[in-house]
């Protein structure tokens, strides 16, 4: 399935928007269209666009105004937005460029120019959004392995991991699964569509994707489970299971005392993102030596108490994992600054060269 980027076109030119559609429609965007800036300030907040192509000449609402109420909502702050005015009011579009827009273009749009320009802005705001939500989803990963502290059990931890996880990708199905020397059994330990579920045996033969994962040691990601080469084995049993797409990240290596651990998560309606898929792995990286910690405690002792002594052993644990985490938060931050610092440039640029005419 497409995934479409959604453009939203303001400008009372019923022409110049046909215009734009024209040229828009050999290529994966979802155009909206408004005549007048009240109308497309309206469907700014409905549409949620990614992007957005205002004439500076507007009904009701000019595109220079329009482009100061944008900017004042949170949500909206960082959209591009590219404004639309005749050659000669070079002077209107340095004021618009200084009340916040990102690039402008002359009227009438030629074909090659709007397409470059659109796609540029486009590039910016992914790279933005990919990177800010990473950073986002690097606290979420330091919330959720804060909150590991207080669980009195493996069981506990390991279904209060997957349950986050299940919520947060909205996946149907997460579940730890404990695999031993043999490989032939597998231990589901923890699985968010079940509480109360733990211990239970499964067959691994009717799992490759899972002997897969132990022989590679790597992650796995199956987007459709109908057409992956190592599922054919066991297409008959797929039939019993209304999933999609699997993704499969070794947590533990092979150990004689607690095996190998793997989070394996599951989808019945679309394939996992990037995204998504670098969370899952992000997490089991912050997550591991907090579980493989209680794990050995709770083999060793047969049940699973922290003493305080325990405690200090456990934060430097997870110490490497916790610098490894901030230096992924620095970098994130980084890259957000350099991809500030390059639309700032980019803004200068334009309010220079329309500053000299």
């Amino acid at each position: 399935m497409i995934d479409y980027t959604r453009i939203l076109v303001i400008d009372s030119d019923t022409r110049a928007r046909s215009r734009i559609r024209e040229i828009m429609s050999a290529y994966p965007y979802s155009l909206e269209e408004a005549s007048d800036g009240v109308e497309g300030l309206q469907k700014l907040i409905r549409f949620q666009p990614d992007l957005v192509l205002a004439a500076t000449e507007l009904p009701r609402m000019d595109g220079l105004h329009l482009c100061r109420q944008l900017r004042m909502i949170p949500s909206m702050q960082e959209i591009p937005l590219i404004l639309m005015a005749a050659e000669q009011k070079d002077l209107c579009t340095l004021e618009g460029l200084q009340s916040g827009a990102d690039d402008l273009i002359a009227k009438p749009v030629e074909r090659l120019d709007l397409l470059a320009r659109v796609e540029r802005q486009l590039e910016l705001w992914e790279r933005f959004a990919r990177l800010s939500s990473e950073r986002e989803g690097l606290y979420l990963i330091q919330e959720m392995i804060h909150s590991l502290y207080a669980k009195e059990t493996v069981h506990d931890m390991l279904f209060t991991l997957v349950l986050n996880v299940a919520e947060i990708m909205g996946v149907d199905r997460c579940s730890f699964v404990r695999v031993y020397e043999d490989r032939k059994t597998g231990i589901v330990e923890a699985s968010s569509d079940n509480p109360a579920l733990q211990h239970l045996k499964i067959d691994l033969q009717r799992y490759p994707e899972m002997i897969e994962v132990l022989n590679s040691r790597e992650m796995l990601v199956i987007p459709d489970v109908g057409t992956e080469p190592i599922m054919v084995f066991v297409r008959r049993y797929l039939k019993e299971t209304p999933y999609r797409s699997l993704v499969l990240v070794p947590v533990l290596a092979e150990d004689e005392s607690v095996g190998t651990l793997l989070l394996c998560s599951a989808r019945s309606n679309t394939p996992f993102t990037e995204q998504e898929i670098w969370f899952l792995e992000t997490l089991v990286t912050a997550a591991r030596p907090v579980i493989e910690h209680l794990l050995r405690n709770e083999n060793n002792r047969g049940d699973f108490q922290v003493h305080e002594e325990e405690e200090v052993d456990w934060a430097f644990a997870g110490a490497d994992n916790t610098q490894a985490m901030m230096e992924e938060v620095f970098r994130i931050k980084g890259g957000i600054d350099r991809l500030k610092k390059l639309r700032e440039k980019l803004h200068r640029q334009n309010i220079s060269r329309l500053s000299r005419k």
